[in-house]
Order: C-alpha cells, then sequence, then structure tokens
C-alpha cells in the first residue's frame, strides 16, 4: 500500500507537470502563429515598398534602358526584392506594375494615337523637354498677341 501511494502521487505530479506544459505549448503555438503571421504582413509590405521605390526611381533617375542599376543601395537585398516582386507582379495578373499597365494601354490605340503619345512620353519626360514646350508656348502666345494689336 505505501509503494501504491508513492506511484499514485509521481502519476499526479506527472499529470499537472503535462498540463504545464501542454498549456505552455499552447501559448508558445500562439505566440508562434503570431510571429508568422507579422513576419508574412512584413514581407507582402516590403514587397509593396520594393515596388513603390522601383516606380520611384524609375520616374526620377533618367536611365537608359539597359541600365541595370540596383534600385536599393545594397544590391543582394535589390536582388531578393526585385525577384519577389517580379514572382508577385507575374504570379497575379491583377498586380501588373504602372509599366506593364501603360504599355497594355498604348497597344490599343491607334497609330497616330501611339505616335503622339510616344512623342508627348518623350519631350515631357526631361526637364528640357519641359522647358522647350513652355518656350514654345509663350512664344506662340506672344506671336499672336502680337499680331492681333
Amino acid at each position: 500500500s505505501g509503494l501504491l501511494q508513492i506511484v499514485v502521487g509521481q502519476r499526479d505530479r506527472f499529470k499537472a507537470r503535462m498540463k504545464e506544459l501542454e498549456n505552455e505549448k499552447q501559448q508558445l503555438d500562439r505566440y508562434l502563429k503570431i510571429t508568422r503571421t507579422e513576419v508574412q504582413d512584413l514581407k507582402t509590405d516590403n514587397v509593396a515598398l520594393y515596388g513603390k521605390v522601383r516606380y520611384l526611381s524609375n520616374c526620377v533617375g533618367e536611365k537608359a534602358p539597359g541600365n541595370r542599376r540596383p534600385v536599393l543601395d545594397d544590391e543582394e537585398t535589390d536582388l531578393r526584392y526585385r525577384k519577389q516582386y517580379e514572382d508577385l507582379v507575374t504570379a497575379t495578373p491583377s498586380s501588373l506594375s504602372l509599366g506593364r499597365e501603360k504599355d497594355l494601354q498604348g497597344q490599343r490605340l491607334s497609330a497616330p494615337e501611339r505616335i503622339t503619345l510616344s512623342t508627348t512620353r518623350l519631350v515631357m519626360s526631361t526637364r528640357y523637354g519641359r522647358y522647350g514646350v513652355l518656350i514654345y508656348i509663350l512664344v506662340l502666345h506672344l506671336l499672336v498677341m502680337g499680331t492681333l494689336y
């Protein structure tokens, strides 16, 4: 009977310890799930931010189409996010980049409209082109006003 009480006491201690460990495991599982969700959200945010940085660097930087300068300062990071961004863009047709959307819209236009669009993009893409258009418009206005008076 003394040995039975020892074994029963040991069993009860093991049951209590097992419940404690199960509770701890459940807490760790919840924490792991929350952490994984946060990591996935951060990765998605990073890829979205990379897309925005890439768009802004293409808008601000006047570089040749063949020039593949990294968007971010660190080439390794740039390569990783570029791959994730391109995978995201190619995986979901609804998330086409702005450049692809513009190309698709340009393909739907007639030939004269495409010529006008490409000329406008070419002229308005540089600061000097915009200045030239401004000066041209001012000169035409002054010429018309001068001839009317």
